[in-house]
């Protein structure tokens, strides 16, 4: 009947990289608190959705956080 049920409010972008980099820098800018970031926290959790996008297995940021070092 024409009724809207759902809306995205993306930009159309499809590629996954590009969606968790866009998710982060959404949470960055609506960030309230002052805590410090750990940077190769968000890296690692970055890299594992990355890696779980193409592999489609779950994937562990602190076990990719073990193997940089």
């Amino acid at each position: 009947d024409g009724v809207l049920l759902d809306q995205s409010e993306s930009d159309g972008v499809s590629d996954p990289a590009e969606l968790i980099a866009d998710q982060w820098r959404w949470l960055i800018a609506h960030r309230y608190d002052r805590d410090p970031v750990d940077r190769k926290s968000v890296i690692a959790c970055c890299q594992a959705a990355l890696l779980s996008c193409r592999t489609g297995q779950s994937e562990d940021p602190q076990r990719l956080l073990r193997l940089s070092v």
